[in-house]
């Protein structure tokens, strides 16, 4: 989602020798875990999100720890033996697992090679100073900025949260719901914007996980890149195979989110083909009308095409929002009783099932199909009265039901009932 203020770094070089497409699967895999960093006197929290085309096996794990028990330099008759570097791996395979602030330069090696070979995707790491007793609300703001920016697909996403206090299945669903909601408001100022509403199933997992530790160890690498560029441990992030390609900011809250490829060759991997294809439409079309009588018939359009999604087949990439658009008309049952919130209902259902279904499949040929304008209208339009910062939100909503109340009882059809 884009935010006022915002700016933003892109960086371009040219594929490295061992970087790869990822493999396509039809799913996606997210894993998110936080970090603090002590910088001088100043405390940084992070949150880190791995996108991956498939699940990262416990075997990158087993693999790693046994290159680190079976490496010649923790053979004290070797010139290689470190006593310092000794007991940390000792413990490192003592625990069974990575973890990078605690394990050694030696553990450090063998698991960034299973990185480089393993693990591709993509890494965002969002970040801020970290204010006393803000941690709760750090986790929340740089959790949903690393979630923003990680999913633009209509593809199921199967994400892993990192253990926390105060975490769990239902607070993380929760705090995807806030995400979902926080964006489709964005459709009245953003219309041309594509956004997709995809399947994400949640987990809640602990340090031992392998996807967390490969997490783990990317913020890490990473945040030793960034704030400790000149230190001996800032090449750890290109040993994973890690390469910063966007650094971005909003000074004003503050924050900040870098944007990274994981040995990987196209970091828009994720991405739809059509997210970055512009609409056939310039905004000046789009708002050329915006009379009342346009925004009442464009509502009317989006709960009519709400019926026919409801009872019709859809991709199974869509699946999971029928119950979402079934609540919806569920609450214009009682046309005398339909309100502000009724109409908010039809809103969000209409904005999620826009872009994700699409509904407009088939319409955007080299001729634009006539009710293609309309459709995108009715987008923005329902946008507003999700609006809830601003008066006119309010009076978009009530504007929406009053009209509907009027002319439902006499045109039934126009609303596809």
């Amino acid at each position: 989602m884009t935010q006022p203020g915002a700016t933003a770094t892109v960086f371009v070089r040219l594929p490295k020798e061992g970087e790869r497409d990822p493999e396509d699967t039809g799913r996606l895999y997210l894993y998110l875990d936080e970090t603090i960093i002590e910088v001088g006197s100043q405390k940084i929290f992070g949150v880190g999100a791995l996108l991956t085309t498939v699940p990262v096996s416990p075997a990158v794990i087993a693999g790693a720890l046994q290159a680190l028990r079976d490496d010649p330099d923790r053979d004290p008759s070797t010139a290689g033996y470190s006593e310092l570097k000794a007991p940390l791996d000792e413990r490192t395979l003592a625990r069974g697992r990575f973890h990078a602030s605690e394990d050694s330069a030696n553990a450090h090696s063998h698991f960034a090679r299973a990185i480089t070979e393993q693990v591709t995707g993509n890494f965002t790491f969002s970040f801020g100073d970290l204010s006393a007793g803000a941690d709760t609300a750090a986790y929340r703001r740089h959790a949903l900025r690393a979630l923003y920016t990680s999913l633009y697909t209509r593809k199921p996403v199967a994400c892993v949260f990192e253990q926390r206090t105060g975490l769990n299945v239902d607070s993380a669903n929760v705090l995807l719901e806030e995400m979902r909601a926080n964006l489709d408001p964005c459709a009245y100022e953003q219309a041309l914007m594509r956004t997709y509403s995809p399947d994400i199933t949640v987990t809640v997992g602990d340090k031992s996980h392998p996807g967390l530790q490969v997490v783990d160890m990317l913020l890490w690498s990473m945040g030793q890149e960034i704030f400790f560029p000149a230190g001996k441990k800032a090449v750890w992030a290109e040993r994973c195979g890690l390469f910063k390609w966007s650094d971005a900011a909003i000074p004003e809250a503050p924050m900040r989110w870098v944007r990274c490829k994981v040995n990987c060759r196209n970091p828009m991997f994720a991405e739809e083909p059509d997210h970055v294809v512009a609409y056939p439409v310039t905004w000046d079309e789009l708002i050329a009308d915006q009379e009342d009588l346009t925004a009442a018939n464009g509502y009317a359009a989006a709960e009519r095409v709400l019926r026919r999604v409801a009872v019709n087949p859809l991709p199974d990439h869509a699946q999971h929002l029928r119950p979402m658009v079934a609540e919806a008309l569920r609450g214009l049952a009682r046309p005398q009783q339909v309100g502000p919130e009724e109409i908010r209902r039809v809103a969000r259902a209409f904005i999620r099932v826009f872009d994700t279904v699409p509904v407009y499949r088939g319409m955007l040929g080299n001729d634009p199909h006539p009710q293609w304008l309309r459709l995108l209208r009715a987008k923005r339009f329902l946008g507003l009265p999700l609006r809830t910062d601003i008066a006119g939100g309010q009076l978009a909503a009530e504007f929406l039901a009053n009209a509907r109340r009027v002319y439902v009882e006499h045109q039934p059809e126009q609303y596809g009932i």
